[in-house]
This record gives structure tokens, C-alpha cells and sequence, in this order.
């Protein structure tokens, strides 16, 4: 090959390079020749990829791990004890999630615990009366009645809470416990509402210092039972 031919061919692979460039596919042949295209996008993809998959899963774990509370961000009374509630038997465990069976006054209701329904008289409160029929008895009787049930029928969790200074049962039959609804607890806001007082304390219960300082405030401000006529009430 002469001088001639030679220059001749080296201009012409100059510009191709040159066009190629332009065009954007240098790299691409480059990569070509050398073999390595397949390993550097491999690589470049499937970094990233990894780590955002372990991100994910380090996230989901952390927050499975998280205790979580549905109380609303204005309930200001005890919190449910943190604690894993699966498998827990009430009577073994003295707390477990149950259903709601049906609701009957201000503070009884049935629930099903271990397959059999139970009625629940919620400790330390007391509503006005209401009689089998609804025929109201009491002021707010009606209220309170109609309150309870709203909460329970509407719940997404329902959970309770024996206590060890208490009984299991009353002599009725009927189990006392604490009533939490959604992680509030229902015997809490139940005074807090003026539609209970505090009352048949016969020990030293978990949460009746709480109900007694919102007594406190409820009387204070006069609300249903502690001042209010109740509009449904014939006097």
C-alpha cells in the first residue's frame, strides 16, 4: 500500500470518527470493540435497583416493629398498653381484642370473647339509666346509650382489659373490664363526654385517677349530667 492510499484511508477514518461523534454513537462503538457494553449496563442498573429494594425492606421492617395507636390526636387519657396482642385470652391474660356482639346502655354491651358472647359492665363509670325498650329513665340516659353503641358499631378494634384489683365477674354474671376502642378508652371518654359519672370503685383500679381529674374538669364545665338539660328528657 502506498503513502497515497494510506493518507487516503486515514482521512476516511477520521471522518467517520468525526460523524460518529457527532451523531452520538462513539461511545457505543468503542464499547463495542472493547467487549464490555453488556457488563457496564448491567452494572449500571442493577446497583441502584439493589439498593432501593433493601431500602424498601428496611423501611417496611422498622415500621412493622413501630407500636401503633389509633387514638385521635384530642384524646388526652391513658394510653392501651403496649404490648403484641395477638393470641392474648382475656381470662388468661387478663387482656384481648374481642367483637362486638351487640351494645345494650351507656356502659354494657356484649362482646364475643373465646367463641361465646358475654355482657361487659365497663368498670368504674356509671351512666345514666335506660330501660330494655329505650324508654329513658334518666337525663341523658338516652345519650349515653346511643353514644356507646355509635363507638363500638363503628370500631375498627375493640379490646379489653381485666383488672387486677377487680373481680373478673359482677353478680350478675357480666364481666368488668376497661373498654378500648380504637386505642381510647371508652370508659375515659365516656366522663370526659358528661355522660358518666365515676362510681363502684371497690379497689385500687388502673385508671380511676384519670377518670377522676377528668370528672373534675367535666363538673367544672357543667356539661350533660353536671348542668346541661338534656332536650330528649320530659321533666
Amino acid at each position: 500500500m502506498n503513502k497515497k492510499t494510506k493518507r487516503l484511508l486515514i482521512i476516511i477514518i477520521v471522518i467517520v470518527f468525526v460523524l460518529l461523534a457527532v451523531s452520538g454513537r462513539l461511545d457505543d462503538v468503542l464499547n463495542a470493540l472493547s467487549g464490555t457494553s453488556a457488563d457496564t449496563s448491567d452494572s449500571a442498573n442493577s446497583t441502584p435497583l439493589s439498593t432501593a429494594e433493601a431500602s424498601a425492606e428496611e423501611s417496611t421492617e422498622n415500621t412493622a416493629d413501630q407500636p401503633q395507636s389509633n387514638a385521635s390526636s384530642s384524646y388526652s387519657g391513658p394510653v392501651l398498653p403496649d404490648e403484641s396482642l395477638s393470641g392474648k385470652d382475656l381470662f388468661t391474660d387478663g387482656i384481648a381484642v374481642v367483637k362486638l356482639d351487640y351494645g345494650i346502655d351507656g356502659d354494657t354491651a356484649a362482646f364475643i370473647v373465646n367463641g361465646k358472647s358475654y355482657h361487659v359492665r365497663m368498670l368504674a363509670v356509671d351512666t345514666p339509666e335506660v330501660d330494655e325498650n329505650l324508654r329513658q329513665l334518666d337525663p341523658w340516659g338516652k345519650a349515653a346509650s346511643n353514644y356507646t353503641k355509635s363507638v363500638l358499631n363503628s370500631a375498627n378494634q375493640i379490646v379489653l382489659e381485666l383488672d387486677p384489683g377487680s373481680d373478673t365477674f359482677d353478680k350478675y354474671g357480666r364481666i368488668l373490664a376497661w373498654v378500648w376502642v380504637d386505642g381510647e378508652l371508652h370508659n375515659y371518654n365516656l366522663v370526659e363526654q358528661g355522660l358518666a359519672k365515676v362510681a363502684y370503685l371497690y379497689g385500687d383500679y388502673l385508671y380511676t385517677n384519670e377518670l377522676q381529674n377528668i370528672q373534675d374538669d367535666a363538673k367544672a364545665a357543667g356539661i350533660k349530667i353536671w348542668g346541661e338539660k338534656d332536650p330528649d328528657y320530659e321533666y
